[in-house]
């Protein structure tokens, strides 16, 4: 689908692109070059012809040749678009701006309902750190170019009327365009069908068009629409789902977009970072491990292999199968004693549920870290976790994420491995070991968790790219201060109140505007998440975005 164009204020406006925005960042952008993305096509672009073969009563494997999850644990998040597909083939509806690079690391983030000056904070924050992987970004665009183009704000924050947007809006589209070229964002048009009375409540009837349309005339559907600049009619498949919280329905997104950077066959390094956006500040790259506490645990090897090459595709799988997830302060709450953490558990899994896994600290859901392999697992558990539940209360995206940690159903999920079956039930201790890793120079807090399955004793690496493995193997729960993101907000607000300055987490550095929040180490915190809640960082971080988007 091609963009309408802002050609009105496209030429007077398009300084601001390179005199405001981009100026200050050249230095990383002179480390890049446009790429050749021919090979990097959506890989669920590719599989209608399979789709169209597809029983209603199967599940098959959703990556087809690039990766085989036939999971009965997890279900095809596609399946309930297949049964309405009815044998017509269909695939995603393409990126606006970019394509993916499928062998890079990606950041991914939802936009819907937000505004161009935390849009650009968040994406020139994070260029600056010298990331060079994608970010996937979906926002509501043309909504969005619309009311630019009138001086209203676009979003579903009902922000007032600014006079200033309205001259802006081919700016904006000539800053996207450009960041899509020169530092791969790849951005997608995200079309949702809102309750009137509850916009954060909405349906998703525009993700997926049906490529085949004009050999079915006759059953159209009335959900089409039309390219607006050679009107070709588009028809869409609606959505199956009941209208659920934009929070939750971006996983969906998500996953979608997950599926371009596995690759099974050569066990990639590529990573996958899922972010909030409206508070959410980058000080380094998020992806650097050498800033993490304790980063010689994230990679040590789980097998006994030998020779370079061994140790270093054992180090790769312990990659694609590990996630990172992270611990909020625990000073004041823990799930079952913190109200709307334990209101979401209790919605989705009940009373029983909530008394198991109460007792554990609140892992934020907001930001989640890893391996391309293990993260679209975990993201294909929360979309057939709420298939289960049909949880349409804000929220329940958190209470998912702390389900599935504390249940121990990523981890216990074998993908019809059979053999790693077996080979747990004849284990004669534990099929989970932990490792906690303490911070001896801090009054010995606990800095990560590390949950995985046991060692295979005597096992050796050979073969493991064709063979089947489990495709989350381990989870690293990072407590605050301690990994990539500090969650602040119950450090923060909540009743924590607790400066950053007074904790010594703040440091001023001489010539920069931005204060710098620190780790309990000393190391720079990589990604700060919840930034609304620190008064002391927000105002200036609020300016910077505001002076970004000016």
């Amino acid at each position: 689908m091609r963009v309408r164009r802002c050609t009105k204020y496209r030429t007077l406006f398009v300084w601001l692109i390179s005199s405001i925005v981009l100026t200050s960042y050249m230095r990383n952008d002179s480390q890049l070059t446009p790429r050749n993305d021919g090979d990097a096509v959506s890989l669920l672009s590719s599989l209608s012809s399979a789709y169209a073969t597809t029983s209603k009563n199967t599940h098959p494997a959703i990556l087809s040749k690039t990766i085989n999850h036939d999971d009965n644990n997890f279900n095809n998040p596609l399946q309930p678009i297949i049964d309405l597909a009815a044998n017509r083939k269909f695939d995603m509806s393409p990126p606006i701006f970019g394509e993916h690079n499928k062998a890079a690391d990606a950041v991914l983030v939802f936009a819907y309902g937000y505004q161009p000056p935390a849009i650009l904070r968040f994406v020139e924050s994070l260029i600056d750190t010298g990331y060079y992987g994608d970010i996937v970004l979906g926002l509501n665009y043309e909504m969005l170019m619309r009311s630019l183009e009138k001086g209203k704000g676009g979003g579903i924050e009902g922000e007032e009327k600014d006079d200033r947007l309205g001259v802006a809006a081919g700016a904006f589209e000539s800053y996207l365009e450009h960041r899509s070229k020169v530092h791969n964002l790849v951005v997608y048009d995200v079309k949702l069908e809102c309750d009137p009375k509850d916009p954060t409540t909405c349906t998703a009837p525009y993700m997926y068009r049906i490529l085949d349309h004009e050999s079915h005339t006759s059953n159209r559907n009335t959900n089409s629409t039309t390219n607006i600049e050679d009107t070709t009619t588009v028809e869409f498949l609606p959505d199956p789902r009941i209208a659920r919280s934009v929070k939750l329905l971006r996983y969906e997104y998500y996953w979608a977009w997950s599926t371009n950077y596995v690759n099974a066959d050569t066990m990639g390094s590529n990573r996958i970072f899922l972010s909030d956006l409206r508070d959410v500040y980058f000080q380094r790259n998020p992806f650097n491990a050498s800033s993490w506490f304790a980063s010689r645990e994230l990679y040590s090897t789980t097998a006994d292999a030998t020779g370079d090459d061994a140790s270093y595709v054992d180090k790769q799988y312990v990659q694609q199968t590990s996630l990172q997830v992270f611990v909020e302060d625990t000073s004041k709450f823990v799930i079952g004693t913190q109200t709307s953490n334990a209101r979401w558990i209790r919605a989705i899994k009940g009373e029983k549920v909530l008394g198991e896994i109460g007792h554990n600290p609140i892992v934020c859901s907001g930001t989640t870290l890893g391996g391309a392999m293990a993260m679209e697992t975990y993201l294909r558990a929360i979309i057939d976790e709420f298939d289960n539940s049909q949880c349409d209360i804000d929220g329940c995206d958190q209470g998912l994420h702390n389900y599935l940690l504390y249940s121990g159903r990523l981890l216990l999920n074998y993908d019809n491995d059979d053999a790693a079956k077996e080979h747990d039930k004849n284990q004669n201790s534990s099929i989970l070991s932990t490792t906690n890793v303490r911070d001896t120079v801090n009054g010995n807090k606990l800095a990560l968790k590390i949950v995985e399955h046991h060692k295979t004793t005597g096992s050796t690496i050979t073969g493991i790219r064709n063979t089947k493995q489990r495709r989350i193997n381990r989870i690293e729960y990072f407590s605050l201060g301690y990994g990539p993101v500090n969650s602040l907000g119950l450090l923060c607000g909540f009743g924590g109140r607790r400066p950053l300055q007074k904790l010594r987490l703040l440091r001023h550095e001489e010539g920069k505007a931005l204060p710098v929040v620190l780790n309990w180490d000393g190391m720079v915190t990589p990604v700060l998440h919840q930034i609304d809640r620190c008064h002391e960082i927000l105002s200036v971080l609020e300016t910077y975005g505001d002076m970004l988007w000016q």
